[in-house]
């Protein structure tokens, strides 16, 4: 029988999946500890602020959390894209050290499953200039992972692809290019769109998470394990483009326009990726949504359906 009471340790829950994550644990009856910092921008999860357990972290040594809490399981989802003029020094604090702390702390305490929150820009041989610190500190944290999967602790690494859905922040190409559609009055720039993404709807990446969780069992620790959380299907940007421009489209009247090629793309942008689930699906998970059903519920959600 599954135990609905494990107390797990989650970071990022301020975050576009990490507050997803919070609230689906919050209702399968999960014992939640969160992780933030006494600034941290709490608007996604102000509603299940009083079903957890939080701690900032420029506050409490995680030493003390983890010895205090008693924590069964570590969803690691905190990240830093280095937006916002943030320098390496940062990057590198926020994905590489303040992950190894935990992974310290999660070998100290005893932790029977660390879940790690990866990206399809990790591939190997490839680093785009544009996300290259970014890139360059999940290469190495992956190190990590592997370095500290040694010592009795099941470590997951979630490689997550094109995630959207309601709540993501507007500094993101979909918000963006939502928002666009609805207020533009002119043409959108965009490039030609061919790069090929696997897009996934948050819900079905939620899924993915709680389903290692749920399926966790062994009492004996895995070596590590890497799983690409995809639907397994590639659409081109310009086809999602459309997509959300025709269902946006069949609801107001706007008066933009969807200007393919007036951008030229980026000499080193990722064309392609892999998005090879099978892993992930032949232990049981699936994904439900395809982009249509997905940009449907998005939509719904921020109240641009009915």
């Amino acid at each position: 029988m599954i135990n609905k009471r494990k107390k797990i340790l989650l970071t990022g829950a301020t975050g576009f999946v990490g507050s997803h994550l919070l609230n689906a644990l919050i209702r399968k009856k999960y014992k939640v500890v969160i992780l933030k910092r006494s600034q941290s921008d709490t608007r996604r999860i102000d509603h299940l602020l009083d079903f957890t357990t939080s701690y900032n972290i420029d506050n409490h040594p995680l030493k003390e959390i983890f010895k205090k809490e008693q924590i069964d399981v570590v969803i690691h989802t905190a990240t830093n894209y280095g937006r916002d003029g943030q320098d390496e020094n940062n990057i590198i604090n926020t994905n590489i050290a303040f992950g190894v702390e935990l992974l310290e702390n999660s070998r100290k305490f005893s932790i029977s499953l660390f879940i790690n929150t990866d990206t399809f820009f990790n591939v190997e041989g490839v680093i785009a200039s544009y996300m290259m610190a970014y890139t360059l500190s999940k290469k190495n944290f992956v190190e990590w992972l592997r370095y500290f999967s040694k010592f009795e602790i099941d470590v997951v690494n979630m490689k997550l692809h094109h995630v959207y859905g309601f709540g993501d922040g507007n500094d993101k190409f979909i918000p963006w290019l939502k928002d666009s559609i609805k207020k533009t009055s002119g043409s959108i720039l965009l490039t030609k769109g061919v790069q090929l993404r696997d897009f996934i709807y948050i819900d079905d990446v939620v899924k993915a998470y709680l389903f290692i969780i749920d399926h966790n069992t062994s009492e004996i620790p895995t070596p590590y394990r890497e799983y690409i959380v995809s639907t397994g299907v590639k659409t081109s940007v310009r086809d999602f483009c459309i997509e959300l421009y025709g269902q946006i489209d069949n609801q107001f009247s706007i008066q933009s326009q969807l200007d393919f090629g007036a951008k030229e793309t980026r000499d080193d942008e990722m064309m392609d990726v892999d998005n090879n689930s099978f892993k992930l699906k032949s232990i049981g998970w699936s994904s439900d949504n395809n982009i249509e059903q997905g940009i449907r519920k998005m939509l719904k959600k921020e109240e641009l359906l009915t």
